[in-house]
């Protein structure tokens, strides 16, 4: 039985998506995107970083069975620098072709297809006992939920609006640039990727961004309801920005999706010390699964920190990684 693995054709695209759909169609229940015959194809659409040849397909006597797609995302560093990471999606076998261990082949193609694009690294979500022969790891790191209460001068004198996805299209991207740039972790988000991808519907369901403001002004943003953000940033007048966010939940312990130095000094900062009669809540750091990681190459020496998969964990850990839910993939 002849065996091909290559990059996927734009004459290909419409064949790939049925691919997909009939691979996922057993997961579909409950989950609205899925049931669309097109669902992938509409979200390598949306995305403006894509490209066919990032999707590697296997073909069985010229029948696609089985796929990969590497979605090519550029990723802060926090320190100036950036590294180019493959966000792995769409893992699919045609429900004919399962157990034949075609996906691990396909997987072994596609670190060679990472190591000739200058990849440094790769992740993926799903399970170790699957993934983890090829080389792809657990990376855990830090979130925070905090129950304080907001020191009377910070954050009352600053409002909040839901965001415009065409008109704050613009404050959003320059906001993400600015705050995200001194993270390690977030995707490297031009305007179209905000309009097309962030600002958009999620597997049926949108996750509003709002701006929160001063006098008008932005000085932030954040997405999540519920006491949980999926995402905020601020760039002017941290601590009214993170206190507004505590009141907005008042009395409520607020999740957030990282735990950085500076994050956890603004909490202390803007919370009232108590009294030790009156001590509840608090601020509770919370191990959280990342996903699967696996270390490519050095991409141009460009990070001679990293050597293996282990040293990448460890310097993702120790720079406080951060993953916000609307890059997921």
């Amino acid at each position: 039985m002849g065996t091909e693995i290559r990059g996927l054709r734009e004459s290909e695209m419409e064949a790939h998506a049925e691919l997909v759909y009939l691979s996922y169609l057993e997961y579909a229940e409950g989950k609205s995107g899925l049931a669309d015959p097109q669902w992938w194809l509409k979200s390598v659409r949306a995305d403006p970083y894509y490209d066919p040849d990032v999707t590697r397909v296997l073909f069985l006597d010229g029948r696609m069975v089985a796929s990969v797609t590497n979605f090519d995302r550029w990723v802060y560093v926090g320190d100036g620098r950036r590294a180019r990471v493959s966000c792995i999606g769409s893992v699919c076998t045609h429900p004919d072709f399962r157990r034949r261990g075609l996906v691990r082949q396909v997987l072994a193609e596609c670190i060679e297809w990472m190591l000739a694009k200058g990849f440094h690294w790769s992740s993926l979500f799903g399970r170790e006992e699957v993934y983890g022969g090829s080389g792809w790891t657990v990376l855990t790191s830090f979130t925070c939920t905090a129950e304080l209460r907001v020191r009377d001068e910070f954050g009352s004198n600053l409002t909040i609006r839901r965001a415009d996805p065409e008109a704050d299209a613009t404050t959003l991207t320059r906001m993400y640039e600015q705050f995200d740039a001194g993270l390690t972790g977030p995707v490297v988000r031009n305007e179209a990727y905000w309009k097309q991808v962030a600002l958009a519907p999620q597997w049926g369901t949108l996750h509003p961004y709002y701006l929160v403001e001063a006098d008008g002004q932005p000085v932030g943003y954040f997405s999540g309801e519920d006491c949980r953000l999926r995402e905020v940033a601020w760039v002017d007048r941290a601590h009214d920005v993170v206190a507004c966010l505590l009141r907005r939940w008042e009395g409520q312990p607020v999740h957030f999706p990282l735990a950085t130095p500076e994050l956890i000094q603004l909490l202390r900062e803007v919370s009232h010390v108590r009294r030790a009669a009156e001590v509840q809540g608090g601020i509770t750091l919370s191990e959280a699964y990342k996903g699967l990681w696996r270390y490519i190459g050095p991409g141009g020496g460009e990070f001679p920190e990293i050597s293996d998969t282990e040293s990448m964990k460890r310097f993702l850990r120790d720079r406080a990684y951060c993953f916000w839910a609307a890059d997921g993939y």
